[in-house]
């Protein structure tokens, strides 16, 4: 029996996690999870989750598994750099040629290269942004896959991934992301999907919290209680300071995209935004005030399947066959096919 199974190992600051995703006639469906908490990042204690989760997952699947996708999350262990080249470097290549050539000179500097992407700025010049790990980081985390016998056929960056499930919202094939943490706010410009500039800025929701706070004579925590609450309609004192204060917040947000638009001389036309579920909590302003129209063009809605935005990004990029420039290599979902009935002959007693 043939099953199209996709195993993707997830690597951030915070956890190592996998999640297995059976494809099939009717939908996709959320066949395996586990995470562990990212404190120790010695070898033995990342293999021995690889191994044991490996176990468990062929277990399920009735299967095994031979062809893994690696998911890498920015952050402080694994820190993704972006760097901008001129196409000059790369000029009367093939993209084919351009990718290779790209790669293996990244490689040389001491990084793996995720993908590129070509962009015009300012005086149309063409130029090359290139989205970087940590050459160090990759191997090991290649090394660790092949001491369980795990073939890695790509190495995604978690937010082109997510992008790609989120950001419907692209004109001529550019869009803009703002992601809204507890800490900070982000701002991706991305192009097909691959963010080739990204800004980061200290106001996340604690910022507007701390200045709620402060105004009102309150605790934070009663703050955000109070801020959750006008969200919902269901505060009636203090509303108009809370409006004030909201307002002030996304003011702060709205010239600073503009700032970046006029420093990068983008086409207002072409900037279509696109807003993380967080900005939800803003509704109230952003649906109803037209200073802030140019900020609501779509907010990326709560998801409700079980699997995660990432996934849901990766199994898109399948069902569309996307074109992936490095290593001149298309990935589809039949390089997932599994047979169950290899099973039967395999055995879970490893050599680790």
């Amino acid at each position: 029996m043939k099953k199209r199974i996709i195993v993707a190992y997830k690597f951030d600051n915070q956890n190592i996690s996998v999640e297995v995703v059976e494809k099939t006639n009717y939908g996709s469906f959320l066949a395996y999870k586990n995470t562990i908490t990212n404190l120790y990042l010695n070898p033995s204690y990342l293999n021995n989750f690889i191994y044991r989760t490996k176990y468990e997952i062929e277990k399920t699947i009735k299967a095994k598994i031979t062809d893994v996708v690696i998911i890498v999350k920015n952050s402080q262990i694994y820190p993704i750099s972006k760097k901008i080249i001129s196409k000059d470097n790369v000029q009367g290549l093939s993209n084919n040629e351009i990718a290779k050539k790209l790669y293996y000179l990244e490689k040389e500097n001491g990084y793996y290269l995720f993908d590129y992407e070509i962009f015009s700025k300012i005086d149309k010049k063409s130029l090359i942004s290139l989205s970087l790990l940590n050459w160090n980081e990759a191997k090991m985390i290649f090394s660790l896959m092949k001491q369980n016998n795990l073939n890695v056929l790509r190495m995604y960056e978690y937010d082109f991934l997510e992008n790609i499930s989120n950001g419907n919202n692209f004109k001529n094939g550019v869009a803009t992301f703002l992601k809204l943490s507890n800490h900070d706010l982000k701002i991706e410009v991305s192009k097909n999907y691959v963010n080739f500039l990204e800004f980061k800025y200290d106001f996340g929701i604690n910022y507007l919290i701390k200045a709620l706070s402060k105004e009102l004579k309150i605790t934070e925590n009663e703050a955000k209680i109070k801020l959750n609450l006008w969200s919902h309609n269901l505060h009636a004192e203090e509303d108009l300071k809370i409006n004030t204060l909201v307002s002030n917040f996304l003011e702060l947000i709205k010239n600073t995209i503009n700032s970046n638009i006029e420093k990068l001389k983008i086409d207002k036309n072409n900037l279509q935004v696109n807003l993380s579920k967080e900005f939800n909590i803003f509704n109230k302003i952003l649906l109803n005030n037209e200073d802030f129209s140019g900020i609501n063009n779509k907010i990326m809605g709560n998801k409700t399947s079980l699997i995660s935005y990432e996934m849901l990004g990766l199994i898109n990029l399948l069902d569309n066959h996307f074109t992936n420039t490095i290593k001149e290599m298309t990935i589809t979902s039949e390089l997932f096919v599994i047979d169950t009935e290899q099973f039967n002959n395999y055995s879970f007693n490893y050599k680790k």
